[in-house]
């Protein structure tokens, strides 16, 4: 199980930023905010390898295994504020996602 540390500070403001591994990479990330249904689409030539839905404690809510796909359609209709870890073969990806009704 992954855990990711989050310091606040009291000047700071409580938004999450994206991050990403590999500075050469894109990843396509829409709706967001969503009502659950997201695409995700890599560059091409890059292939998806394991997506991680996690809640801002930093525990796995849903997983998703991928071989040869370069994008996916993801389900997930808890509503709230989560992050999705998107690995690929080329990097490792964290965007904040909103799932509203």
């Amino acid at each position: 199980m992954d855990f990711y540390y989050l310091k606040f500070s009291p000047d700071t403001t409580t938004g999450i930023a994206d991050f990403h591994s590999h500075k050469n990479s894109e990843l396509s990330l829409h709706p967001n905010p969503s009502t659950g249904d997201f695409d995700i689409t890599a560059k091409p030539g890059e292939h998806l390898r394991e997506i991680q839905i996690l809640n801002l404690e930093g525990i796995c809510m849903k997983r998703f295994t991928y071989t040869t796909e370069n994008n996916a359609h993801l389900h997930f209709d808890e509503k709230g504020f989560y992050l999705l870890k998107t690995e690929t073969d080329l990097g490792v990806y964290v965007n904040r996602v909103l799932v509203v009704y």
